[in-house]
């Protein structure tokens, strides 16, 4: 290994083409479906992380929950479908800090995340919450999706 000894490259091209995809009207989403698609055919040219970094969450691109369309019940819907899409691709995961409970505003670096969206009763933020650590969990204990990620003939 030559570097600095870093293994793996954030995949930018799969960041945008998914995030611009889920952005759309699902009665339109028909007709992209190779943004979705397209980042197999390099996905293993690298060793490439899934980023949601905070570059996606910052200066008037809104928060990942944000970009999803329609009504508050589709966006959280639509939320989880990319979050599942995400965890079955092959590559490793990255969410940026409040990512994981679905904080609905952009990240601001002057306050903390939305903690008071986790407070009180059930709620969608519970649920996206819950859903990510179910997503963690399968993905740690079932080597299927781990552990050849970035081998195209055993993986």
């Amino acid at each position: 290994m030559g570097g600095l000894g870093f293994w793996y490259k954030w995949n930018l091209g799969w960041m945008h083409d998914t995030l611009d995809y889920m952005k759309l009207d699902p009665i339109y989403r028909q007709y992209h479906h190779d943004k979705l698609t397209f980042g197999m055919l390099y996905n293993y040219t690298e060793n490439f992380v899934l980023p949601l970094s905070h570059d996606e969450v910052v200066h008037g691109k809104k928060s990942i929950l944000d970009r999803m369309p329609g009504d508050a019940w589709q966006k959280f819907a639509n939320l989880r479908a990319y979050y599942g899409w995400m965890w079955a691709f092959p590559g490793k995961k990255l969410l940026f800090m409040g990512n994981e409970f679905a904080q609905g505003r952009e990240w601001n670096h002057d306050a903390s995340l939305d903690w008071h969206l986790l407070e009180g009763g059930d709620n969608w933020h519970h649920g996206v919450q819950r859903l990510v650590r179910d997503l963690n969990h399968t993905y740690r204990h079932h080597k299927a999706m781990h552990e050849l990620d970035f081998d195209p003939y055993l993986g």
